[in-house]
């Protein structure tokens, strides 16, 4: 038994060791087509986020895509917290191309709704 034990975790070894060996031989592969001609929009859609939008925002910008091909679309959903203004201040300070929008039906599913607002922008 601890025979055959041995014998399955060496075979497992060796594979995993040639495994890792050809993946180290495959070359980098670099495109043809510049990757920086498609264009983007992010849509966020936000209802009393004041305390994670600021760690959001930290990460969109530091986005490495250039920023006339990417845009972010902000929906306000009702919120009754600092996180239109967070928004506010983060378009003031910052390069990152986003607009605010405000999600003004009452329906059913306000995410969906702001989505929908969104994407027709």
């Amino acid at each position: 038994m601890i025979v055959g034990c041995s014998i399955i975790f060496a075979l497992y070894v060796v594979l995993i060791g040639l495994l890792f060996y050809g993946n180290r031989k495959v070359p980098t592969f670099n495109s043809e087509r510049s990757v920086d001609t498609i264009k983007f929009s992010i849509i966020v859609v936000f209802r009393n986020e004041a305390k994670n939008l600021p760690k959001l925002i930290r990460s969109l910008q530091k986005l490495n895509y250039p920023h006339p091909h990417f845009e972010v679309l902000f929906v306000n959903d009702h919120s009754t917290d600092t996180s239109e203004a967070l928004i506010q201040q983060a378009m003031a300070n910052s390069t990152l191309p986003c607009r605010l929008l405000h999600n003004d039906a009452v329906v059913q599913s306000p995410k969906k709704e702001g989505i929908t607002k969104a994407i027709s922008q």
